[in-house]
């Protein structure tokens, strides 16, 4: 009786720790593979309790040169997307990041945008109007 209820009281030790993990295990470099184009890596961080994204490199083929915002009309103007925040003003709701929003350099448009952790890949459900998409970055 004592070791079932070691058992049980781990197991659910454990399940309680990776709850309250759980907000964390989005945090660090995430891939998005682009076909045909070049892929950024985005750094995932808090700030002020908030979970923001940057561009801190790209994958990228011998004969690609590395983006820059043409479409931007703003103070990013042909500037380097590396650097570039384009994830911003998530907060957590206890299974996943919400309320924040996805910037497309290409596009030069904002979107609302929720993300959550499913196993070793990051889903992003980014919508606009009634059209939305699940997308799949991968750890870097």
């Amino acid at each position: 009786m004592k070791s079932l209820t070691f058992i049980i009281a781990s197991v659910l030790f454990g399940l309680i720790s990776q709850v309250h993990a759980e907000p964390e295990s989005v945090l660090g470099l995430w891939l998005s593979k682009k076909e045909g184009k070049a892929s950024p890596v985005v750094e995932l961080y808090l700030e002020h309790g908030k979970l923001q994204g940057r561009v801190v490199d790209f994958l990228l083929s011998p004969d690609e040169s590395e983006p820059v915002c043409n479409t931007c009309d703003d103070e990013r103007q042909g500037k380097s997307v590396r650097g570039m925040k384009i994830l911003s003003g998530f907060k957590w709701n206890g299974e996943k990041w919400v309320g924040g929003r996805i910037f497309s350099p290409e596009r030069n448009k904002e979107f609302n945008c929720e993300l959550w952790r499913e196993g070793e890949v990051l889903k992003l459900h980014v919508s606009a109007g009634f059209i939305s998409q699940t997308k799949v970055w991968y750890r870097r």
